[in-house]
C-alpha cells in the first residue's frame, strides 16, 4: 500500500502502511507541539486512539425509518446531557459497527454478476444461431435452389415467426440479430469489468501485494519514497507561508473600509441546533470517513446528537475550550500517478477528515461569509470568494 499522512492541527505525520501494520511512525517536533499548546486552540495531549477503528464502514445502507428511529431513541436515552465529544463519537461508532459488516471477497454482487454473464452468453449464442439460419435461407433463395428437408424446416419456422420469406425482410431480420449481439457483448464486457474491479478491491483489502503479482514489470523506478522525502516535498508546499507585503496601500484602504462598515465587534453567538442540522443536511451520505470511521449518513439519521454537537461547538467557539487533537486528525492517502513512483511529486494527496470536524469548520465558514457580506456588497469589482458567484 502507499504511504499515508496523518495531519494533526497544522502538523503532518507520515506513516507508510503495509497491509494493516504501521511502521516508522514519526511524531511532530516537540517545539511545534509546544507552539500549538501555547495558543490554546488545539491540545495535542487530548488524544484518542482511533487507529483500531474500521475505515470501510461507508457501506450503502437502506435501513427502514422505524429502525433508525429506534436507534436514535436508544442513543438519546444512553447519552447524558453533558456528554463530551469523544464519548459521543464512540457511541455513534458502536451503532455503526452494529449495522455495518465488511463486504466478503465473493459477495452477492459477484454471484449475481456471474449468473447474469451466463444469461447474456446464452442470448448471444441464440442470436448467432438465428442470424446464421436466416443467412442460409437467404443464400438458398438467391441461388434459386430447392430447399433441403433441414432448410425447409428452418424456412417454415422463420415464416411462422415473421410471416414472410422476402429477401429484403430477411436481411433486416439478420441485421437486427447482429445489432442485438453487439449490444449484448457490450453489456457482457461491462459486467465483466465490474466483477474484476470488485474482486481486485477485495484482494487489495486482504493482501495488497497479491494484486501486483503477474504484472509486467516496467522500467521506471517503482521503489516507494522514504518518509523523510515525502515530508520534505509536501512540507515545502503546505508548510511554507507565502510572503505578504503588509505595507501595500490597497490593503490599508481595504482595512479602513471594513472598519467604516463594521465598527462594533459582535459577541460570539451560540451554535444552534438548526445550524448543525443545516450543515449536516448538505453532507454526502457515504463518502470515505476519517479516522473515526463514521460517515455522514449516521450523523444525519441520529438527530439526537445534533443538540450535543451544538453545545460542544459553542464551547469551542465561545467558551474557548481547547479542541481535542484527535478531532482535527485526518488520514491522507497518496494516490500514485504515472511515472517514477520513487518521486514524491508523482502522487496525489487526498485527505479524509472526521465528519464532526467538517461540521465545525462548515459552521465557522458560514459565519465568516455572513459576517463579511456587507463588505463584499461594497466591492463590486471583487468576484472571487463570493457566494454563488464565479470569480
Amino acid at each position: 500500500m502507499y504511504p499515508i499522512c496523518r495531519k494533526v492541527g497544522t502538523q503532518q505525520c507520515m506513516i507508510p502502511v503495509v497491509g494493516k501494520e504501521e511502521i516508522n511512525e514519526l511524531t511532530p517536533p516537540g517545539d511545534q507541539l509546544e507552539e500549538q499548546a501555547r495558543t490554546g486552540i488545539i491540545e495535542p495531549h487530548l488524544e484518542a486512539d482511533l487507529s483500531a477503528r474500521r475505515k470501510n464502514t461507508n457501506l450503502k445502507l437502506n435501513l427502514k425509518p422505524q429502525e433508525l428511529a429506534q436507534l436514535d431513541q436508544g442513543l438519546m436515552e444512553r447519552l447524558p446531557d453533558n456528554v463530551d465529544i469523544l464519548t459521543l463519537n464512540e457511541a455513534v461508532y458502536q451503532i455503526v459497527l452494529s449495522r455495518t459488516r465488511p463486504k466478503p471477497k465473493d459477495g452477492g454482487f459477484i454471484f449475481k454478476a456471474r449468473k447474469r454473464t451466463r444469461q447474456l452468453q446464452k442470448k448471444i449464442s441464440t442470436d448467432r444461431q438465428q442470424a446464421s439460419k436466416v443467412q442460409s435461407v437467404i443464400d438458398f433463395l438467391k441461388a434459386g435452389r430447392v430447399f433441403t428437408p433441414r432448410k425447409r424446416r428452418i424456412a417454415h419456422k422463420i415464416r411462422q415467426q415473421h410471416h414472410t420469406l422476402n429477401v429484403k425482410v430477411l436481411l433486416t431480420i439478420k441485421q437486427h440479430c447482429i445489432d442485438r449481439i453487439q449490444a449484448l457483448k457490450i453489456a457482457q464486457q461491462s459486467l465483466k469489468n465490474r466483477v474484476e474491479w470488485v474482486d481486485d478491491n477485495a484482494t487489495f483489502r486482504l493482501n495488497p501485494s497479491r494484486l501486483l503479482e503477474g504484472q509486467k514489470p516496467v522500467e521506471a523506478n517503482n521503489a516507494l519514497p522514504a518518509v523523510e522525502e515525502i515530508e520534505a516535498f509536501w512540507g515545502s508546499i503546505y508548510e511554507v507561508q507565502p510572503l505578504l507585503n503588509k505595507d501595500t496601500p490597497a490593503l490599508g484602504a481595504f482595512a479602513d473600509m471594513c472598519r467604516s462598515i463594521q465598527n462594533e465587534r459582535e459577541d460570539c453567538a451560540p451554535v444552534t441546533e438548526e445550524e448543525v442540522r443545516g450543515v449536516i443536511r448538505g453532507l454526502r451520505n457515504f463518502a470515505s470517513p476519517g479516522p473515526d470511521g463514521i460517515s455522514g449518513y449516521w450523523w444525519k439519521h441520529l438527530p439526537c446528537t445534533h443538540r450535543h454537537l451544538a453545545r460542544i461547538f459553542t464551547n469551542y467557539l465561545c467558551e474557548h475550550h481547547p479542541i481535542r487533537g484527535w478531532l482535527v486528525e485526518g488520514r491522507t492517502i497518496l494516490l500514485p500517478k504515472k511515472g517514477d513512483l520513487s518521486n514524491p511529486g508523482n502522487y496525489t494527496p487526498i485527505t479524509c477528515l472526521n465528519v464532526c470536524y467538517k461540521i465545525l469548520t462548515r459552521i465557522i465558514s458560514d459565519r465568516i461569509l455572513q459576517h463579511i457580506q456587507p463588505v463584499w456588497q461594497q466591492c463590486y469589482e471583487q468576484r472571487g470568494s463570493k457566494m454563488n458567484m464565479a470569480g
